[in-house]
């Protein structure tokens, strides 16, 4: 009785399978009975592993950039710093750790590099301008706006010289 049951179970619980897995190598695969295949699955683990400390640290360093541009957000609208200023700033980092400043100089306008990133500057910081109150907020933009038009007449003298 218990060697019939236990032939039954061994069927059921090793042949059964093994025999689908050799049929359909992709179903072992799927529910992860593929075990011939481990030195691989080791492989992609680590591949996973490195890749994951990969973007922890891609991850920190943007965050760090957000950081250092939101400090440069607080002097420009503190008026500690003109908006040339941050846009060079802005222009220096992007230049120097690569990332997204094919984007945003395809993306503002601008006759110039610097005057584009002003651009990108003043549309970055128009939410905190905006959580100001009206008549300060009107002021900031006004005084932006005087700054990004000073910045257009310089790169057109440049220009023209």
């Amino acid at each position: 009785m218990y060697t019939r049951l236990f032939a039954v179970l061994f069927t059921l619980v090793v042949v059964v399978p093994v025999g689908a897995a050799i049929v359909r190598p992709t179903w072992a695969n799927a529910v992860g009975l593929d075990v011939w295949n481990l030195p691989t699955l080791h492989h992609q683990i680590d591949s996973e592993r490195e890749r994951d400390r990969d973007l922890c640290i891609e991850q920190s360093e943007v965050l760090e950039r957000i950081e250092l541009k939101e400090k440069m957000i607080d002097r420009l609208l503190s008026g500690n710093s003109t908006l040339a200023e941050t846009s060079e700033q802005f222009l220096a980092m992007e230049r120097e750790k690569g990332g997204f400043l094919e984007v945003i100089l395809e993306m503002y306008p601008g006759a110039s590099d610097e005057e584009k990133m002003a651009n990108n500057i003043i549309r970055y910081a128009l939410p905190r301008i905006l959580s100001e109150s009206f008549a300060e907020s009107i002021a900031t933009l006004a005084r932006l706006d005087q700054e990004l038009q000073k910045l257009r007449d310089e790169q057109a003298m440049h220009r023209s010289e």
